[in-house]
Parts: structure tokens; C-alpha cells; sequence
């Protein structure tokens, strides 16, 4: 179970060039969302550094994300991400508005 900080839910959602959503296996950057009862109160890009595909699971795992938005995921990725408790959209097009559709209920959970 991942620990709670000032009652926030956390969001994450790929970032890459064009300012769109990638692949999780593609994915340096993260834009991070703060949420708490159902808005925006925060948001920061965060950087992985992960070399390979396992330490970006790990750091993904060992994060407070509740939710990962991604333009795709490979199979061994999504069963990882699963054990981790963490809820999977995908979503192919900006982060913006990526954010925007999970807020509004139009993605679909994997």
C-alpha cells in the first residue's frame, strides 16, 4: 500500500517530444499531477533516469503514483505495473489533454 501525503492522489503521465504521450518503455520524462478531490492542485515534470526498462519499473514502484497515463505499454511492463497497484490509461495525444480526459472520465482503465 502506498502512503498517502496531504490526502493527494498522483498522477502521472508520459512526456515526450511534440509534448505528447509515449510508450512506458520510451519514457524519460513524467509530467507529475497533484490531485485532491478531483482537482489540479500541483504539477512538475519529473525525469527518469532509468537506463534500462526494469529500474523504470522500480521507480515507478517505488513512487507514490496511483495512476499511469502512457500512449502504450508492453506486456511484461503492464503485468509489473499491475502487481505495483498502479492503474494504467493509455492515452495518444498531448499530456494536457491527457490529464483533462482522465479528470473527466473519458479513459478507459486497462
Amino acid at each position: 500500500m502506498k502512503l498517502r501525503v496531504d490526502g493527494f492522489d498522483f498522477i502521472a503521465v508520459s512526456y515526450g517530444p511534440g509534448a505528447v504521450t509515449t510508450n512506458f518503455e520510451q519514457s524519460d520524462h513524467f509530467w507529475l499531477f497533484y490531485l485532491m478531490d478531483g482537482k489540479i492542485k500541483r504539477k512538475e515534470l519529473l525525469s527518469s533516469f532509468s537506463k534500462t526498462n526494469d529500474e523504470r519499473l522500480a521507480s515507478i514502484g517505488d513512487s507514490m503514483i496511483d495512476v499511469l497515463i502512457c500512449r502504450n505499454y508492453g506486456p511484461r511492463s503492464m503485468a509489473k505495473l499491475r502487481e505495483q497497484k498502479v492503474a494504467l490509461y493509455t492515452f495518444d495525444g498531448g499530456c494536457d489533454a491527457a490529464i483533462k480526459a482522465y479528470l473527466s472520465g473519458d479513459l478507459r482503465r486497462l
